[in-house]
């Protein structure tokens, strides 16, 4: 996305959505995550519109909710944040640390699946010191349709990479199970793909 903020404004994002309020406080953290902001303090719930136009999926518990609806939601307090998914979306995170290079031992994609189309993601990774537009990049495609998803390197980096067992893992919200292999060795394979279904 050009032009606009990487954390932006329901109103901003939804402007066709009457539903949503022109002080709503909430906001679309890139593409796929709505953030859910406190701003009463003590308050034990909060009513939460999600957008119509897509499903959501909590963060939190990965229940599935359809859009255009109000919910509540939990406020912890204990500091944690309650989010929500866009159906659709594919979320790398991991458990590093240290950010000095982007080939991280560990990379979880957490996968909302929509059943109605088929979505892209593109993941990069690089060593934070080469010149990204030169191409030192592993450049991840990752599609996700309503039963699989398949991710294949279309740029490889063409250094030694210095970690060295590292794995990619494809987690779901609960009620789907993958069949086949969850994980896969991003050094040695350039393509993996899983199915799963709903339980």
């Amino acid at each position: 996305m050009y032009g606009a903020p990487m954390e932006r404004y329901l109103k901003l994002e939804y402007p066709n959505d009457e539903a949503i309020d022109e002080d709503e406080c909430n906001s679309l953290f890139g593409d796929y995550i709505l953030k859910v902001a406190v701003v009463d303090q003590g308050i034990e719930t909060q009513e939460v519109y999600l957008p119509k136009g897509h499903d959501w999926y909590s963060g939190n518990n990965g229940e599935f909710y359809r859009g255009g609806q109000s919910v509540i939601v939990m406020c912890p307090s204990d500091g944690s944040h309650q989010w929500f998914a866009k159906s659709g979306a594919v979320i790398p995170t991991t458990s590093a640390q240290k950010l000095s290079t982007g080939f991280f031992e560990d990379v979880t994609f957490m996968v909302y699946p929509n059943p109605q189309e088929t979505s892209q993601t593109i993941y990069y990774e690089d060593d934070g010191t080469s010149d990204f537009e030169e191409g030192s990049v592993n450049r991840w495609e990752i599609i996700l349709e309503s039963n699989s998803i398949t991710c294949v390197n279309r740029a490889r980096y063409a250094k030694d990479i210095l970690l060295k067992n590292r794995l990619f893992k494809i987690v779901l919200p609960p009620g789907f199970l993958i069949i086949g292999e969850d994980s896969f060795d991003p050094d040695t394979q350039d393509s993996y793909t899983c199915t799963f279904k709903k339980l």
